[in-house]
């Protein structure tokens, strides 16, 4: 089959199904993987769809990617769970007795909890998540008020962010719905969580983000930060299926190497 036939055919079964895997294509056409994914950049670059980790999502059924969208965050936790495991492990190396720290509500910083909450820290977060992985321990846990979003199991707001401002942080752990690391942006569905974790920055000596490589290259609604201002950037080896070596940025952590 001639690419521009396969173009047109990958468009019109990603239209018809909202999002297909690499995997599915490949079967369907009758050609490898490896071709599945130019292809599906190619389109993406032409703007027929949008590449998104492991296929391809519709531009007309799903043009961007929205929090109605997203699975419900106690039912993502499990999602890529080893890799968040990787990832916390890194973290938590980063953390020091007597550290005053911020931990976000993303089901990535999950992981970090156990690990931390036997240290001799303060954790302060907004996340019911945390609070309830949390249990007891040798940590001090500070929670921040706010309106209650049950979507997200998070505490957003203005008096979230007015509480917020009080602290100062060693160390802030923030999560994000995607990172297109070429653009250099990290990115989010909705602008009231955003608001949160840009303030946790602003009061933070170090701002880490965690982010497993499922959310590389993924499109959003809305650029909640810049990927320069985090110190670091912690994923895992997958994220060399979007990016060479030579274009990992300097910031990046690989949860399984020194980088």
């Amino acid at each position: 089959m001639l690419a521009d036939k396969r173009y047109e055919r990958i468009v019109e079964i990603t239209e018809e199904q909202g999002f297909v895997k690499t995997r599915e294509l490949a079967d369907m056409l009758r050609v490898s993987e490896t071709t599945i994914r130019r292809d599906v950049e190619e389109l993406d670059v032409r703007h027929r769809l949008i590449r998104v980790h492991g296929g391809a999502k519709s531009l007309t059924k799903a043009n961007l990617t929205t929090s109605q969208d997203e699975k419900l965050m106690r039912e993502r936790v499990t999602v890529h769970a080893g890799e968040k495991e990787m990832i916390a492990r890194r973290a938590a190396d980063m953390v020091q007795d007597g550290d005053c720290i911020f931990l976000d509500g993303g089901t990535t910083i999950l992981p970090l909890v156990p690990l931390l909450k036997d240290k001799h820290i303060t954790i302060v977060t907004h996340s019911s998540l945390v609070v309830e992985e949390f249990q007891e321990g040798n940590a001090r846990l500070f929670v921040l008020p706010g309106d209650y979003d049950v979507y997200y199991s998070m505490f957003t707001g203005p008096v979230t962010t007015h509480v917020l401002s009080r602290f100062h942080f060693n160390s802030c752990f923030i999560g994000c719905l995607g990172v297109n690391p070429r653009e250099g942006t990290v990115l989010a569905s909705e602008t009231m969580t955003p608001a949160v974790k840009r303030k946790a920055m602003e009061q933070s000596s170090r701002a880490v983000l965690m982010a497993d490589s499922s959310k590389m290259d993924i499109r959003a609604f809305y650029t909640m930060a810049d990927l320069a201002e985090f110190d670091f950037v912690i994923t895992d080896p997958g994220v060399r299926e979007y990016l060479s070596d030579d274009e990992i940025p300097e910031n990046f952590i690989l949860s399984d190497s020194m980088k």
